[in-house]
């Protein structure tokens, strides 16, 4: 690519990037209250009003509750309706505020309070009435998943073969870009939808984007050239494609407008998700944090991510190195070493992280 393409191209993206902060806050200033990593137990109780009555309901109920230190997509809890339709749960929360879904609903939960549900069945959806700290109206309740599953899958431009149109990685972030405006767009024009549950979609989709996306350039790159094939060329290519190198360093500077010390992405079951992304990236080349002390760690990592992030300080850091801990016993199921646990001791000023 040229140096005029180049430039022209970057500041297109920067024009996208610009409409991307646009659309986040024209839904208005209106978000959930700034979760704080704490430890806790949450209840939920309520009751499915007519449950004697009512058909094709099942006894059993869910609550899928999201951790972003210790669980990685979510832990689900199950429980059996008594007999005038009430439940009760009770879960270990990370945050003093946090989200979760009771069947397809998202509910808010909060640690050492009580969230209250009021569950009335129809032939389509149910009414769900809530009380709590944080709360969705019925509509919010039970259509978040719903329009965020669309808007992943759907883009209102007819699909394109990014191996076709993309050159070179930043033929890829600008790609990307234009298609994460794409779905921002389609939140922004989403009907009945309010402010705050507006605000919480967009944050989960910027970072569904980024990990399922920007930061899979290569193996998106190899996908897309095979669908680009004809069917019965797809298995010749297979074997032989050789899938395009890994981006260099700069590439990832894009992840600057992710603003990732944002504290509402605690709400988010992506953003751990996202973190273990980049902690396996083999550009990054991020190193295990083993017995290695945090702030030592973590000063050779700001030293390959703050420019790239924008900052050098920040809630981002604290997650990363927790997430650095927790892959451990996820991904190797091996237990903190006794230096590991003297080290988290020692280093988080925030004891509840230490106690999680």
């Amino acid at each position: 690519m040229n140096t005029t393409s180049l430039f022209v191209k970057q500041i297109l993206t920067t024009i996208g990037i610009c409409i991307i902060l646009f659309l986040e806050t024209s839904v208005g200033n209106a978000q959930l209250p700034n979760p704080e990593i704490k430890s806790g137990t949450a209840r939920v109780s309520g009751k499915v009003l007519y449950y004697q009555e009512a058909v094709n309901i099942s006894p059993t109920v869910f609550l899928i509750v999201f951790n972003p230190l210790t669980a990685e997509k979510g832990r689900t809890y199950e429980t059996v309706l008594k007999k005038d339709g009430s439940f009760y749960f009770e879960v270990p929360v990370e945050c003093n505020y946090t989200l979760g879904y009771f069947g397809l609903a998202m509910i808010g939960l909060a640690a050492g309070e009580e969230t209250r549900l009021e569950v009335i069945p129809h032939a389509t959806d149910p009414t769900i009435n809530m009380t709590g700290s944080i709360k969705f109206v019925s509509y919010d309740a039970l259509n978040i998943n719903k329009v965020l599953q669309k808007v992943i899958y759907d883009s209102p431009r007819p699909p394109d073969s990014v191996f076709v149109k993309v050159k070179c990685p930043e033929d890829f972030v600008y790609n990307s870009m234009i298609r994460l405006d794409d779905k921002l767009m389609l939140v922004e024009n989403e009907t009945g939808l309010s402010e705050i549950a507006k605000r919480h979609i967009m944050r989960e989709i910027k970072l569904v984007m980024l990990d399922g996306r920007f930061l899979k350039y290569q193996q998106l790159m190899h996908i897309d050239y095979l669908n680009s094939l004809p069917a019965e060329e797809r298995d010749k290519a297979r074997e032989h494609y050789v899938r395009p190198p890994e981006p260099g360093r700069s590439y990832y500077s894009f992840l600057k407008y992710f603003d990732l010390n944002d504290p509402q992405y605690l709400y988010c079951e992506t953003y751990p998700l996202v973190l273990r992304t980049l902690l396996a990236n083999e550009t990054l080349n991020i190193p295990d944090i083993g017995d290695t002390p945090v702030d030592k760690w973590l000063k050779g990592v700001k030293a390959i991510l703050s420019d790239l992030v924008g900052s050098d300080t920040g809630l981002f850091y604290e997650m990363l190195a927790s997430i650095a801990y927790s892959k451990q016993f996820i991904n190797g199921l091996r237990p903190l070493s006794d230096r590991q646990k003297e080290n988290i001791t020692r280093y988080f000023k925030n004891k509840e992280i230490s106690k999680i």
